[in-house]
């Protein structure tokens, strides 16, 4: 799932000066972990924990809601459960916050319920203008279209209609159909790219990149060099 509001600013979640994490426990490994990487790597920014009781939670305060924090969030990491993400939505909004990750099961990788719920995010993002990331579709369903290098933009729109979610290009409620000729060439030029970087390339992975309508950026990507 990658749902963005309107046409938004995506620089402070790519650069988030704060990070909140919501649903932090430390009963959650996961938790435990996402705390550890924020804080002993490189990350330079306020890490802020939020949980439904505050106290003490991975050696620090945490805040009852992210409107309890008092300072800006540039970026929320959503670690609650699914039927718990609309609440903590509205918590987001009244903070001020435009950005987050949903680092959760449940939604329509799961169940009809599910479903209905990721629609209703799309509504409350969008009422919200809050820009949402998220999702494990591509993993759980093994939805990939490989090819060769290299390929040819058409060949990539040959690529696009094998996909199992390919009907979501074509625009859903409410949200415009993307401008496939703009994909097609954006993932031909990332091949491009791969080969003119020729024996020194490991890896170049391109994950998510964004699409709205003509609009196709790279919101993160990995360039890994062989050793030599």
């Amino acid at each position: 799932m990658n749902l963005v509001a309107g046409t938004p600013d995506l620089s402070t979640m790519l650069r988030p000066r704060s990070i909140a994490l919501v649903g932090a426990t430390d009963r959650s490994t996961w938790s435990k972990s996402t705390f550890a990487n924020l804080t002993t790597r490189n990350y330079g920014g306020k890490v802020h924990l939020v949980a439904r009781r505050g106290g003490i939670v991975h050696g620090m305060p945490a805040a009852t809601s992210c409107a309890a924090i008092g300072e800006p969030v540039d970026l929320a990491l959503l670690m609650v459960p699914a039927g718990a993400i609309e609440e903590a939505m509205a918590d987001l909004a009244a903070a001020g916050a435009h950005n987050a990750v949903i680092l959760t099961s449940g939604l329509t990788e799961s169940s009809h319920d599910g479903a209905a719920l990721q629609t209703l995010l799309a509504v409350e993002a969008t009422r919200y203008g809050i820009s949402v990331l998220g999702g494990i579709f591509v993993e759980i369903l093994q939805d990939v279209a490989l090819r060769v290098l290299p390929v040819t933009p058409a060949e990539v729109r040959r690529m696009l209609a094998e996909l199992k979610g390919a009907k979501l290009l074509d625009g859903q409620r409410g949200i415009p159909p993307a401008d496939l000729d703009a994909v097609a060439l954006a993932v031909a030029r990332i091949g491009d790219a791969a080969i003119a970087l020729g024996p020194a390339l490991e890896t170049l992975e391109v994950n998510p990149l964004w699409v709205r309508g003509a609009r196709v950026e790279a919101l993160d990507g990995l360039v890994v060099a062989r050793e030599p």
